[in-house]
């Protein structure tokens, strides 16, 4: 009985930790969506101000996919750059505005043996982390509801 009480203490800060764990783990796809409002919130404005001004002329809102599209391009472009220098090899201007507007071709690479694989594999990657972060979410989602 002595040892059983012994362990009470541990027993009911533990309890409290797996609901406190739980608890989380039910927070995180409002974690998600803060995120990428925040990651919204700090590349819409820098869009804004650099081709902001052309959709203004015509009244209308800097679309969001537009945006996003070229935010993924300066990422692209940046990690073709950094493969490029790792591999000692000569960076050439444009490939890197081609990289950066013409980032999915990216999708061609996956099927074609080409020195570009490393390239590939970071736009894979990002990719794979995405899905797994939106199925984690979508099932946690669907255990709460």
């Amino acid at each position: 009985m002595k040892k059983f009480l012994e362990r009470q203490p541990f027993v009911l800060l533990g309890a409290f930790g797996i609901l406190a764990l739980i608890d989380g783990l039910l927070q995180l796809p409002k974690y998600l969506a803060q995120w990428v409002s925040a990651w919204q919130s700090i590349t819409r404005p820098i869009w804004e101000i650099i081709i902001g001004w052309g959709f203004h002329i015509f009244n209308m809102e800097l679309p969001v996919l537009i945006s996003d599209y070229l935010t993924m391009g300066v990422i692209t472009a940046a990690a073709s750059m950094r493969v490029d220098h790792a591999n000692n090899l000569k960076i050439y201007p444009r490939s890197i505005r081609i990289d950066f507007l013409l980032w999915p071709k990216l999708f061609c690479y996956v099927f074609r043996k080409r020195n570009d694989k490393e390239l590939v594999y970071v736009f894979l990657e990002s990719f794979v982390y995405a899905g797994i972060l939106l199925a984690t979410f979508y099932l946690i989602s669907i255990a709460i509801s």
